[in-house]
């Protein structure tokens, strides 16, 4: 009788990376007091992949990191549901999921304020050359040289590559600084612009007008190597570029070619083309690069935010309920599809 309770419950795995992470461990252990809800712990280690092996007795799983991919799927048939803990989606093949009949949802909302804030605290830092004055002074020199005097943010132009909700957020941010905003996003309203004040702009205008270029975007095939280096030439060399979003978006190497060559004046990034190897990144040891471990907006709230929106999601899978925030409602047979709540950065495929 036990042996046929458990099998009828709903199983759930998750990325090997929550085993060293007690607030992400928290949530885990929450879905785990759910009775009609199995866990099944991975095995530790942080991996590029799922194996079909630790998927093909599940019905959902949660990852932030390790890829579900299509060779990740092969023979997996009971998955119904890939959750994706935060609010970017490239960690998931959508197309493989799709012709599955798996649905894949993310938690676009979770991580917005907090990645806005940090997003505006990295662009102050960049104004005022926050870490450079502080090597000064721990270099035992108490003094500002010239060449570290900052710029005010007031009457300044700031270009939002990607207007979604993290990018929406940070405009509203940024009203008090009065600055100018200019947008780029051929997938959203001009309702949308005019709400957040912001002017629809193209890409090669937001590259040449903007004196801070913050990007919001997710990693897909259309965004993948965006600018290269011939859109970084495009930009003044007095502008900071930031990237809070994906790495892959343009390759290091260019945007470390043009930080040292004085293209543009600096940066701050959070995220790399390869974050197994970012040791060896070339922006690593750049001193006009701000750079964090693709973690610069995590907190409390953060957290909490993404495994409300993951654990609402799996629940309702785990009742036979459609949940929120889907990305390939292609998934779906036709008479669902219609009822699907999908989510805001889903772009036909």
């Amino acid at each position: 009788m036990g042996r046929q309770e458990v099998s009828e419950r709903f199983r759930v795995t998750f990325d090997p990376l929550f085993l060293a992470e007690p607030a992400r461990m928290a949530g885990i252990k929450r879905l785990e007091q759910e009775p009609h809800i199995e866990v099944k712990y991975p095995e530790p280690g942080r991996r590029q992949e799922f194996k079909p092996s630790e998927l093909a007795d599940c019905d959902a799983v949660i990852t932030v990191f390790c890829q579900v991919t299509e060779a990740s799927l092969e023979g997996v048939t009971r998955l119904k549901h890939v959750a994706r803990f935060g609010a970017g989606f490239d960690a998931v093949d959508l197309d493989a999921c799709s012709r599955r009949g798996i649905v894949v949802t993310h938690a676009p909302l979770g991580p917005t304020e907090s990645m806005a804030e940090a997003t505006l605290g990295l662009i102050i830092m960049l104004s005022y050359k926050i870490k450079q004055k502080e090597e000064v002074l721990r270099g035992g020199k108490f003094s500002v040289p010239r060449e570290l005097i900052g710029t005010e943010l007031m009457g300044k132009t700031v270009g939002i590559m990607c207007l979604g909700s993290i990018g929406g957020r940070l405009a509203e941010l940024l009203a008090p600084f009065h600055v100018r905003i200019i947008a780029y996003d051929p997938y959203v309203s001009q309702e949308r612009f005019a709400q957040l004040r912001a002017t629809s702009v193209d890409l090669h205008t937001l590259l040449r007008e903007s004196d801070y270029l913050t990007i919001h975007c997710p990693l897909t095939k259309e965004t993948r190597y965006i600018l290269g280096e011939a859109e970084f030439r495009m930009m003044k060399p007095t502008a900071y570029f930031l990237n809070t979003s994906r790495g892959g978006l343009y390759r290091d190497a260019t945007l470390a070619k043009a930080l040292r060559e004085g293209w543009i004046a600096g940066a701050a990034i959070d995220v790399f083309e390869d974050e197994l190897a970012v040791k060896d990144n070339p922006l690593i040891g750049l001193k006009n690069c701000i750079v964090t471990p693709h973690g610069v907006g995590r907190s409390e709230g953060m957290i909490a935010g993404i495994w409300r929106y993951t654990r609402e999601a799996v629940l309702k899978s785990s009742r036979g309920e459609l949940p929120d925030f889907i990305l390939n409602p292609e998934a779906l047979p036709p008479e669902k599809r219609a009822r699907a709540k999908v989510s805001p950065a889903f772009i036909p495929r």
